[in-house]
């Protein structure tokens, strides 16, 4: 596995990556150190003399996951970040056992985002979806269920996100499987936007594992991501996409250490 920006986690053949010290994909990760051939003509002989030349390391990565911050990082080292907090749409709505059609108290987002919900219960609940109403960027109607899934008995707070950018919302639909026990906070969802620009420069280590004391240790510094392909899957698919990793100066950033 990789570790980034010097979060210590080591590595075998598959692992988890670790971004900002949280876990957050499984991956591996492959580092081949091809030596080019200077190859010198030589007269009176049939074959060039061959000396070796310089190298250029090949560095992969690849990831079960899309992480938003890493994907951010690759392109913008933060400086043109700017990042939105939540904001409350709609304060705390009590379920009822019933399905009830909220209209009013609506806060209109600052701009247009995704819905954020927040779900309180103290004895769980059954799975459903909330509606959320409004109107999009253009000012058309749109419509939005936000699923929520089956929550056992107990107390429990959870977050469910939406995919539909919303410049108004104007009512919402609190299904009956949510009683006096639940409750739901709408929320527009807070985002980090950004420019293309500098990458963000990290540090990657890699720890192959023959036994507890026997292990080969390579360490690149001053690394970033030269690849940050996006592949779209179902919820049902792993999506693997592999992102190419550059070193500055590979003779001073990479070392390679080995116990025996």
């Amino acid at each position: 596995m990789a570790t980034e920006t010097g979060v210590n986690t080591y590595t075998g053949v598959d692992g988890v990556v670790t971004y900002g010290g949280v876990a957050f994909a499984y991956c591996k990760m492959t580092l081949d150190l091809p030596r080019d051939v200077v190859k010198i003509p030589r007269g009176g002989k049939w074959s060039d003399l061959n000396l070796p030349g310089k190298i250029d390391p090949k560095i992969k990565l690849k990831y079960g996951l899309i992480d938003g911050d890493l994907m951010i990082d690759a392109f913008n080292d933060g400086t043109n970040v700017t990042t939105t907090s939540d904001e409350t749409l709609h304060a705390a709505i009590s379920g009822t056992g019933s399905a009830q059609f909220i209209t009013a108290s609506w806060t209109p987002p600052s701009a247009p985002m995704t819905i954020k919900l927040k779900i309180i219960s103290t004895d769980g609940y059954s799975a459903g979806a909330v509606t959320i109403n409004g109107t999009d960027a253009n000012d058309a109607p749109i419509s939005e269920n936000i699923s929520f899934t089956l929550q056992a008995t107990g107390s429990t707070t959870v977050y469910y996100y939406g995919n539909t950018k919303f410049k108004t919302v104007t009512s919402a639909i609190i299904p009956a499987v949510l009683n006096a026990n639940d409750n739901v906070t709408v929320y527009g969802a807070g985002q980090k936007l950004v420019s293309l620009g500098k990458p963000k420069f990290v540090t990657i280590t890699a720890k192959v594992m023959k036994s507890a004391s026997q292990y080969l240790l390579v360490t690149m510094t001053n690394c970033w991501l030269g690849s940050m392909p996006l592949e779209m899957g179902s919820a049902s698919e792993g999506v693997l996409p592999e992102q190419d990793v550059n070193v500055r100066d590979p003779d001073t950033d990479i070392t390679i250490q080995a116990n025996l």
